[in-house]
């Protein structure tokens, strides 16, 4: 299935440090740290959105337990025992989602990302990729076609420009309708329909209007895509010349949430709190998380200095902090399974991811081209290891098929 060199490298990767036995505990940590921005997205985009979660897990975990009971019996020793691939890959893939996803899609894109991901492109359980940006690789392919021809709902894309939803909430937890407490709290904390909406400007003139307002959720524009499409104006101030966009972006409202982004990108803050524990636990390595936002904030902060019309100052903050930004950082390209094993190859990786994603920001005016980046510094692994930055002889060696880390350059 993979070239020579390629296949004996995967080979060596699933026998040093971490090994798959070692990866389990790794994968429900993260699955753990997740909690914080899961909760925060149910709170912001509704029930709706945690209905598409459990869409996820609940494909995840079946797609899963089909490939190992039917497709790939022969190699039940590689998956018989429980990894967490399943609940950690259906977990970031519904957090990636625009939150009025349509429950087919989410559930396609997650089965895409166990059988590919896992159970295809693997050697002895070591993915090649990380298996859920496969998943969501294949919907950022699927859902234009779908769009194009037809066949498809108006939010049956990865990303619906300037129709983001988040919910109006009327009324606040502390001052919940009439009923029982615990029945109220449920009810204002899952909120209501996230596919119910209007745009907030027409929401605003209802409201102002005492009209009967029905739509429960109002649609915007992610700052990153207001990044993308007006890159010299800083959004860090709220555009009180135009009618186009009055509200304005600054670091704490990314940190505090309640923007229109995808399901787990909604608060900075639960992220990066789901981070700290990944580090402080040890289950990941800081190194590419913390090399790749140094990155991106040096060439951001260069570029601002020339006075380069791409960035401004004031937009610096929505380019690091957005939910997708974080997610990608601190979850997809620092999955310890598909990053390189030495420590300088980690800071190698963080620097390659943060290079690749300004490009498409910044060159090609993309509101972010994250899958296709996180492939690419994963894909760069093999580089990495065998050329930039070998692993140190003295680590864990594949003895079983005679590799070392002083032979692999020569593979």
């Amino acid at each position: 299935m993979y070239p020579t060199q390629l296949h004996s490298y995967m080979l060596w990767r699933s026998s040093v440090e971490p090994t798959p036995p070692m990866l389990a505990s790794k994968r429900f940590t993260a699955a753990v740290s997740l909690i914080p921005a899961v909760m925060v997205g149910i709170f912001v985009y509704g029930w709706y959105a945690g209905l598409v979660l459990l869409t996820c897990l609940t494909s995840a975990l079946v797609a899963d337990w089909l490939c190992k009971r039917f497709l790939f019996q022969r190699e039940a020793e590689y998956f018989g025992k429980r990894d967490g691939v399943w609940l950690l890959t259906g977990m970031l893939v519904a957090l990636m989602l625009p939150p009025a996803m349509p429950l087919y899609l989410a559930a396609a894109g997650t089965i895409i990302a166990i059988l590919a991901g896992k159970y295809l492109l693997q050697v002895d359980g070591m993915p090649l990729f990380q298996p859920a940006v496969l998943g969501l690789l294949a919907l950022h392919i699927m859902c234009p076609l779908i769009v194009a021809l037809g066949s498809g709902a108006p939010n049956a894309t990865m990303n619906p420009h300037d129709r983001w939803p988040v919910l109006a909430r009327s009324t606040s937890i502390e001052t919940p309708g009439p009923g029982r407490f615990v029945p109220k709290f449920l009810l204002n904390f899952f909120g209501g329909d996230i596919r119910n909406s209007v745009d907030a400007k027409q929401y605003s003139s209802d409201l102002f209007a005492n009209k009967a307002i029905t739509a429960e959720a109002i649609t915007g524009v992610r700052p990153q895509d207001l990044v993308a499409a007006m890159p010299a104006r800083d959004l860090s101030n709220p555009d009180t010349t135009s009618s186009a966009t009055t509200k304005g972006f600054d670091w704490l409202q990314l940190l505090l949430g309640y923007l229109p982004g995808v399901i787990g990108g909604s608060q900075g803050l639960a992220l990066i709190l789901g981070a700290l524990l990944l580090f402080f636990s040890r289950s990941v390595s800081p190194l590419i998380s913390v090399s790749a936002f140094l990155t991106m904030l040096a060439v951001l902060l260069l570029f601002a200095w020339m006075g380069s019309p791409s960035v401004v100052y004031g937009n610096i903050p929505i380019h690091l902090l957005s939910g997708t930004t974080l997610l990608s950082i601190f979850y997809f390209a620092n999955d310890p399974a598909v990053t390189p094993r030495a420590k300088f190859g980690k800071i190698y990786a963080g620097i390659f991811f943060a290079i690749i994603e300004l490009t498409f920001r910044l060159v090609f005016k993309v509101s972010d081209g994250l899958p296709v980046s996180i492939l690419a510094t994963h894909a760069m692994s093999f580089v990495i290891d065998q050329w930039l930055a070998p692993p140190p002889v003295s680590s864990a060696s594949a003895v079983h098929i005679g590799i070392s880390q002083s032979s692999l350059g020569r593979l």
